[in-house]
């Protein structure tokens, strides 16, 4: 399988989860220049935030100097024409890249369409213009969620191939802009785009160390929201629902290889970890490392925070994922629960399993060995405490 041989690499949202994990991969295992379009008020606080990200994933800094040799900063913003980039500085960056990879996006998931759409739409089109004005190939990072309403129709398989199939986003803005976006692109692969897609799954922290962003970004992850409530409370309800867990290195290595690899174009993949498990099983293996969880039913669940039943030291627990889950029971309806979604959908990744199995590139298994990666780092960072601290737990009062 003959690679591209990349000399100049354009990335845009290299300051979040994905795009800092891309950005080591690329700095790792090729040789490319790497330009990096940051929203910022200057060079040196742009780069700053790319370093940031970079550390998180490269503690002991060891491919710092091929950052410092190998990577631009260039300030702009995708929702601009041009990027906000003057015509001769644009003109020279489209005549100088060999291949885009375009991970920004917004992921607000309370956020109405028309915000959503500034990024996840306006400035998908100006990526899509700059990659048709260079006949440069492209890499779209999507998300399985495109799948929409389809996600409470049991028995379906979600194919990489499928994109509409008739699904409906109520109150799913950013599932719907995100199914759009990838509909641009297709319209724009009849005008000559070369385009590759991949849907992600649900991302957490690097399989082997645990990294992930938990601190100095402005969303860390509903997951890790998850996790700290239930480490917090030790209480979760029951949910049959899947947990799409996906390491942040296999979506990074994955999208690096899928890119570079021409017979990819003109494709979409599912970078999902093939060993999908539901939320119960998710907490069982918590159990399984040491922490005490009570689970609940849904509607007992979420009525003690309702109710504002639940307390930790002394003071109502509140969460960004409770915060959540209360906002979407409100405006759903329970959209979170277990009669609603209780679903046996199927996320195929045949498609991506072979073409990544080639270049010996896996998922590691969910299991107890990866959650106890991912809780150990959580805990190394002061985001949760250990199984022996986990005292005291919440206590409910009515």
């Amino acid at each position: 399988m003959n690679l591209i041989d990349c000399k100049n690499i354009f990335i845009t949202g290299v300051t979040g989860v994905v795009g800092g994990r891309l950005l080591y991969e690329i700095l790792a295992s090729t040789q490319a220049n790497v330009y990096c379009l940051v929203r910022a008020d200057n060079i040196q606080k742009a780069k700053q935030r790319i370093v940031d990200i970079l550390a998180v994933y490269d503690p002991q800094h060891q491919i710092f100097s091929q950052f410092e040799s190998r990577t631009h900063v260039i300030i702009g913003d995708i929702t601009n024409k041009h990027f906000g980039l003057t015509t001769e500085d644009y003109s020279q960056l489209v005549q100088k890249i060999d291949q885009v990879f375009h991970v920004a996006a917004n992921v607000n998931m309370v956020a109405s369409f028309e915000k959503l759409a500034e990024v996840n739409l306006k400035g998908t089109s100006e990526v899509i213009e700059f990659c048709l004005a260079g006949k440069i190939p492209m890499l779209h990072t999507s998300s399985y969620s495109v799948i929409g309403s389809k996600t409470m129709e049991p028995g379906l398989v979600f194919k990489e191939s499928d994109l509409d199939i008739g699904q409906t986003f109520d109150n799913q803005n950013y599932e719907h802009t995100k199914l759009q976006a990838e509909q641009r692109i297709h319209e724009a692969g009849k005008r000559g785009l070369k385009w590759v897609i991949v849907r992600l799954g649900d991302i957490l922290g690097d399989s082997k160390t645990g990294c992930y962003p938990l601190t100095g970004t402005t969303i860390k992850g509903i997951y890790y929201g998850i996790i700290k409530s239930i480490v917090d409370t030790g209480l979760f309800f029951f949910l049959k629902d899947y947990f799409y867990i996906t390491p942040v290195d296999y979506a990074a290595e994955s999208s690096l290889h899928l890119a570079l690899n021409p017979e990819a174009y003109g494709k979409t993949f599912h970078i999902i970890n093939p060993d999908c498990k539901s939320f119960y099983d998710f907490v069982n293996l918590i159990v399984d490392v040491g922490y005490r969880v009570k689970i609940l039913p849904y509607e007992k669940y979420i009525s003690l925070f309702r109710d504002n039943a639940v307390f930790k030291e002394g003071k109502v627990y509140s969460s960004s994922f409770v915060n959540l889950l209360l906002f979407s029971d409100l405006i759903t309806g329970s959209e979170l629960s277990p009669d609603l979604i209780d679903t046996s959908v199927i996320i195929d990744t045949s498609n991506a399993e072979e073409f990544l199995s080639k270049a010996n590139i896996f998922c590691h298994k969910v299991d107890t060995d990866l959650l106890s990666t991912y809780l150990k780092y959580c805990v190394e960072k002061g985001f949760i405490a250990s199984p022996a601290n986990q005292s005291p737990l919440a206590t409910i009062k009515y």
